[in-house]
């Protein structure tokens, strides 16, 4: 049987704030980004995050975490929107939706008829094992850019946004330049 309206809400509020108790025990605090979505970063120019975008509801009943991976390069970002002549928006250039990380895309999954604690803790472990491995350096960032040309076992180009053209050409330009 389906939750009711208020149980949705609860049920939503309750995978967050078990989420959010995770990662900040893990060591990355959660800030508010954009319209209620929730932004898990750490402090340092060069840093992975975790957007939680929503706790999804599913027609089976279930839901699902959703939300992107990606790292934020804070002089980068910060060169882009003093020098952009076009209208850019405000998010990280380096963005990956969770769907396309095997590790936690079965785990995103959840029925809330079961528990949600153990369920919720092992889809947070395994999140913070990639952004653990994400690089925290603009030298690391950079060559991984230009050995392996890859983040957390994805090329970089799957992470930059096929709407940010110029900016993309800007931030691999920025890496390119600057070892």
């Amino acid at each position: 049987m389906g939750l009711t309206v208020r149980q949705r809400t609860a049920f939503r509020k309750q995978v967050t704030a078990i989420i959010d108790s995770a990662m900040i025990a893990a060591g990355w605090s959660g800030e508010p980004f954009g319209r209620g979505m929730k932004l898990f970063i750490r402090a340092g120019d060069v840093t992975p995050f975790f957007l939680l975008s929503k706790i999804a509801g599913r027609p089976w009943g279930g839901y699902v975490i959703e939300g992107g991976i990606g790292i934020l390069h804070r002089p980068f970002e910060q060169r882009w929107s003093s020098t952009a002549t076009v209208n850019s928006n405000d998010f990280p250039t380096t963005f990956l939706h969770t769907a396309n990380f095997l590790e936690i895309n079965d785990l995103a999954y959840i029925d809330p008829h079961q528990p949600l604690e153990t369920h919720v803790y092992v889809w947070c472990e395994s999140l913070v094992r990639i952004l653990n491995s994400l690089p925290t350096t603009h030298v690391e960032l950079s060559l991984a850019h230009r050995e392996k040309r890859s983040l957390a076992g994805h090329p970089l180009d799957d992470f930059l946004s096929f709407q940010e053209a110029d900016k993309n050409a800007a931030f691999i330009k920025f890496l390119d330049d600057s070892l």
